[in-house]
């Protein structure tokens, strides 16, 4: 069973006060309530300057020093101030205006930065036999299947990673960033004992701001003493299969994943963290919102399990579970995470639609970014050429569960309350001509977050795919089709038009000792008008009548409501049991039942509905059988 957002159970939502609901929304608590200072409360306590060395290697060169002016929690200040800049020695090197320094003569020089009576300084050294060092980074990545990992291992690059080089006592010299291919470039500079370190962060311009880091907030790094063997030396940094390989690769996928939201849709990302330690006791891999002491020690942030030593499910190799964490940061990302959270299994069909809808993109996204990696650089993958991108894989320790969303077999996977069968639609989606990756990606960051007094489920997605495709009648039967396949019906049901007491349909009453079976109808109007069911039923004075919801399916919720000839509202039931504790959307808990005693031989009407104020785990649409029973 995977656990995502905080792990709550489920709980009684329907008909209580929204400030509750959103409480309950997927995370693990509000922000820190901490005091926070006035600006001008902010004074300017300390300079900074990059690079803390400068090395020039060329006479005429020149190169920038840039500096920043920190308040007393050492956060930039929001006004910068005018710096003065000023060098020791300007036969060696000139500094102007704006930190620019140019070298003269082979040297060193202190270039002192000041403002407001707050100064810092920086080494200037002039050599024309300075060092450099270039090379590549990579670690050891595992291969898996469906049935886990396969003892396979490949090199792969370290992309997009901060590279920083260290002097003898490990201070900070310089900073630089991968490139795609894990190359780096660093120098000039000139202590002969530096070292080269890489951290499981990203950085430069143009990517996503990713970092890795333990359950204490140290980002992961990796480090390797330097052999100078002239001005120009080359150094490849071999993480291979250490401690670290783990966190560089969650730092890998978590790229791949920004990656392909970039290519389908090119509007920023926030910073994203993870947080993961090998071997620690920490139990779920979930996305957290906020803050709190158990679950999100360190605050918002994916955190993934560890594998301790009485839990061997670890997740730094998962490249399917980091994938769907990262669908829930997009969700955040996006404001439109509305999941409870909580437990969850692959063949639960009565799920909350806000948990299965989120859940099921979660699934979905994995093979929608394996799929599009496949096309453009299949050697980032961790998954056999063979193998389907969109089978789904969670490992523990030598053995996995998986499941392929593309082809996921029959019952359970069926219905909108079940993540599975959202992730099957979706993949379908995905493949067919007139939907495609990039009309998915434009309901999802153009129309979802536009609902902002709607629950967010695969309903709602339906209705946002319509209204950006606008289909013809064939297109749209072809896309309802898809939704079928999995016994989702978004389509009018074939007792259309029964909207009012002039089209009611006939219902004839079982008696007790007859087995009949009810009929199905589905709450859905193509107009996108609130479908509203009407029947009628002959009675007999003085006898007793139950009328009754069941059969409910993809979150459905009714109300039923009884009316006399003159249409003289009678009686009515929205949920059969008085004291629901929960709201699974199964068969029968959001059913309506109402037992009904006639005063006069006469036709009754029965008005079936999805009540207005229904409970958010459930929808507006959905099937369900109705039934009159004589007793």
């Amino acid at each position: 069973m995977h656990y995502c957002g905080v792990v709550i159970s489920r709980i009684c939502l329907k008909k209580i006060a929204l400030a509750i609901f959103i409480s309950l929304l997927l995370g693990c608590g509000g922000e820190s309530n901490q005091v926070q200072k006035t600006p001008t409360d902010l004074v300017l306590t300390s300079i900074q300057v990059t690079p803390p060395v400068l090395v020039i290697s060329s006479l005429g060169g020149s190169s920038g020093l840039s500096a920043t002016a920190l308040d007393q929690n050492s956060s930039l200040l929001s006004t910068q101030p005018s710096f003065q800049w000023s060098s020791s020695a300007t036969t060696v090197a000139m500094v102007d205006n704006f930190g620019k320094v140019t070298a003269l003569t082979e040297g060193q020089s202190t270039i002192t930065v000041a403002a407001q009576g707050m100064s810092q300084t920086v080494l200037v050294v002039v050599s024309t036999s300075a060092f450099n060092v270039s090379g590549k980074i990579s670690y050891y990545d595992k291969q898996y299947g469906p049935t886990g990992f396969n003892g396979k291992r490949e090199y792969k690059a370290v992309r997009y990673a901060v590279v920083d080089l260290l002097d003898s006592l490990d201070r900070l010299i310089q900073s630089t960033y991968t490139d795609a291919q894990g190359n780096y470039s660093l120098g000039p500079f000139i202590d002969p004992q530096s070292k080269l370190r890489v951290l499981s962060q990203t950085g430069g311009t143009g990517v996503v701001a990713i970092k890795v880091a333990n359950h204490q907030g140290a980002v992961y790094g990796a480090t390797q003493s330097m052999t100078i063997t002239g001005t120009q030396t080359s150094l490849n940094l071999d993480i291979g299969d250490s401690a670290q390989a783990g966190a560089f690769n969650i730092l890998d996928v978590m790229i791949a994943g920004a990656q392909y939201k970039l290519e389908m849709k090119n509007t920023p990302l926030a910073t994203v963290a993870v947080y993961w330690q090998s071997g620690s006791s920490r139990l779920g891999t979930y996305f957290c919102t906020g803050q709190d002491s158990t679950y999100c020690p360190r605050g918002k942030g994916i955190y993934l399990l560890g594998g301790s030593t009485s839990n061997n499910d670890t997740d730094e190799f998962d490249d399917d579970i980091i994938f769907h964490e990262f669908s829930h940061f997009l969700e955040y990302s996006f404001d439109i995470a509305q999941s409870p959270g909580g437990a969850h299994a692959f063949a639960d069909n009565d799920l909350d639609l806000r948990l299965s809808w989120s859940e099921g993109f979660g699934g979905y996204f994995p093979a929608a970014v394996k799929s599009w990696l496949k096309t453009i650089s299949a050697s980032s993958l961790s998954i056999p050429a063979s193998l389907s991108a969109s089978v789904y894989v969670d490992t523990v320790g030598s053995i996995a569960s998986s499941i392929d969303i593309g082809n996921p077999g029959g019952y359970p996977y069926y219905y909108a309350s079940n993540e599975i069968a959202v992730a099957n639609i979706l993949w379908q989606l995905n493949q067919h001509q007139s939907a495609g990756e990039t009309v998915l990606w434009q309901v999802y960051e153009d129309y979802l977050p536009t609902l902002t007094n709607s629950t967010i489920n695969l309903e709602v997605f339906w209705d946002g795919l319509l209204q950006v495709l606008n289909p013809d009648a064939n297109i749209r039967s072809q896309l309802s089709g898809i939704f079928s396949s999995r016994l989702v019906a978004y389509y009018e049901d074939n007792y259309e038009n029964d909207d009012a007491s002039a089209q009611a349909r006939l219902i004839t009453p079982c008696s007790a000792q007859q087995l009949c079976s009810g009929e199905t109808h589905y709450f859905y109007k193509n107009n996108g008008n609130p479908d509203v069911d009407f029947f009628y039923f002959p009675t007999t004075a003085g006898k007793s009548y139950t009328i009754e919801t069941y059969g409910l399916k993809n979150g459905t919720d009714t109300v039923l409501k009884i009316y006399d000839s003159s249409l003289l509202l009678l009686t009515e039931n929205d949920d059969r049991s008085a004291n629901l504790c929960c709201l699974p959307n199964d068969d029968l808990t959001l059913s309506s039942l109402i037992t009904f005693t006639p005063s006069q031989n006469a036709n009754y009407f029965i008005q079936a509905s999805s009540p207005t104020d229904r409970a958010p785990s459930a929808g507006k649409y959905g099937t369900y059988v109705i039934k009159v029973t004589e007793n």
